[in-house]
């Protein structure tokens, strides 16, 4: 399940919104442990990265990014990159 996509939503910051939650509120914490305990893959693409590092954080399992998913000194103009640093990560 993806946590943003091209909005913010109640519980997380996306990377094509303005930010209004600072990455993940308590309840999108919350929502993340939730989906550990189910089994559900954590989807970050589309977050934006505070709430990448966040996820990251509070995550037990890997969290999922689509293989389109570029370092943002990579991108073409796609607002689903990540930051620069996140394959440096886990």
């Amino acid at each position: 399940m993806t946590l943003t996509h091209s909005g913010n939503d109640e519980w997380a910051d996306s990377s094509t919104d303005k930010a209004v939650h600072n990455g993940l509120t308590d309840f999108g914490k919350d929502v993340v442990r939730e989906m550990n305990r189910l089994g559900v893959i954590v989807d970050i693409s589309h977050v934006s990265d505070k709430t990448f590092y966040d996820a990251l954080e509070v995550s037990k399992a890997p969290p999922f990014a689509f293989a389109f998913l570029l370092p943002r000194h990579l991108r073409c103009a796609a607002q689903h990159d990540g930051p620069d640093d996140e394959g440096s990560r886990r």
